[in-house]
C-alpha cells in the first residue's frame, strides 16, 4: 500500500514538473532577445579572451560568434512571421535580402583586400571582426524591432499628452 502511495506521488509530482517545464518553454520569447544576444557576444569575448595567443584562434572564435548569430537572426525572421501582417513580413524579409546582398558584397570586398594573403592571420582576424560586428549589429536590429513592435502592440504608445493610446498599425 505505501509503495504504491509512492509510486503514485512521484508521478503526479513528475507529471507536474513535466507540465510546468514545457509551459516554461513555450512562455520563452519566440524571437531572439536583446539578453540572449550579449550572452553570445559575452561568450565571444571570453572565448577570445581565452585564446587571445594567435590571430588563428580569436579568429575561430568570432566565426563561431558569427555563426551563432546567424541562428538568431533565423529565429527572429522566423518569429516576425507570426507577429507582422503578410504585407509587413514581406518587407521585413525585404530588408532582409538587402542587409544579405550588402553581406555578400562586404565579403567579396574583404576577401579582395584583407583575406587575400592569410596566413598571416592578422588580416583575415580584421575581417572577420568587421563580418562580427556587421552580424552582431544585423541580429541585435532585428530584435530591437520586434521587441518595440511587441510592446506597442501591448501597451500601446504615448501620444503627445502623454496618454497611452492604442498602437494601430
Amino acid at each position: 500500500m505505501k509503495t504504491t502511495f509512492l509510486k503514485t506521488t512521484f508521478l503526479k509530482i513528475f507529471f507536474l514538473i513535466s507540465i510546468l517545464s514545457f509551459s516554461f518553454c513555450l512562455a520563452k520569447e519566440t524571437y531572439t532577445t536583446q539578453e540572449e544576444l550579449k550572452k553570445i557576444d559575452n561568450d565571444t569575448q571570453k572565448c577570445i579572451d581565452k585564446n587571445y595567443k594567435t590571430d588563428y584562434d580569436m579568429m575561430q572564435c568570432s566565426l563561431k560568434g558569427i555563426e551563432k548569430y546567424n541562428k538568431e537572426i533565423d529565429r527572429t525572421i522566423s518569429a516576425a512571421k507570426d507577429m507582422l501582417s503578410k504585407t509587413q513580413y514581406e518587407q521585413f524579409l525585404k530588408t532582409q535580402k538587402a542587409w544579405e546582398n550588402f553581406m555578400k558584397e562586404e565579403d567579396n570586398l574583404l576577401k579582395q583586400t584583407y583575406e587575400k594573403d592569410c596566413p598571416p592571420y592578422l588580416p583575415c582576424l580584421t575581417a572577420t571582426g568587421d563580418k562580427y560586428f556587421y552580424t552582431k549589429e544585423r541580429a541585435e536590429d532585428l530584435s530591437g524591432f520586434l521587441g518595440v513592435w511587441k510592446l506597442f502592440k501591448e501597451k500601446g504608445v504615448l501620444d503627445d499628452e502623454l496618454n497611452f493610446v492604442p498602437f494601430n498599425n
